[in-house]
């Protein structure tokens, strides 16, 4: 038996439905935890999902673990959060012109270079970096692993 509410909505691959804070797995059917993927398969599935929904079409081979995605977008979060307005300007500038992925470059180091493809899909939305914060946060909010949801003034 499903545990999927009448008119939930279901992501794409049918697999989860959308309990109006978080996705939730399809227990009772086909879908569910199935196959090889495991459960931090599901949530990779879940949180591409939901970046394509923010805007930010990232592949799963770039999200591996949620949880590690997470810690990222945190620390991306609180890195912002402590520049001052000139430096905002100037990142949320480059961030504009494509050049997020910067950060995980080596010299640079503001995260580690395994973030680099995720960075590269969040510099391909166009968006300044606070923009793109935002959207990171709630689509790991919204595929259930928390955010931390700051906002810039």
């Amino acid at each position: 038996m499903s545990n999927v509410p009448e008119g939930a909505q279901r992501s794409e691959d049918g697999h989860y439905w959308w309990d109006g804070s978080q996705w939730q797995p399809v227990e009772g059917e086909e879908g569910g935890q199935h196959g090889g993927s495991g459960g931090s398969g599901g949530g990779s599935e879940a949180l591409v999902n939901a970046f394509a929904q923010q805007g930010i079409s990232v592949d799963a081979s770039a999200i591996g673990d949620p949880q590690q995605v997470s810690a990222v977008i945190n620390h991306l979060n609180q890195w912002y959060s402590q520049l001052d307005s000139t430096s905002r300007t100037i990142v949320d500038s480059l961030s504009q012109q494509g050049l997020t992925h910067l950060l995980a470059d080596p010299e640079v180091a503001v995260v580690d270079e395994s973030a680099s493809q995720l960075l590269y899909a969040m510099a391909s939305t166009g968006q300044s970096m606070e923009q793109q914060l935002v959207a990171s946060n709630q689509a790991i909010q919204q595929a259930g692993g928390g955010g931390d949801n700051t906002a810039y003034a």
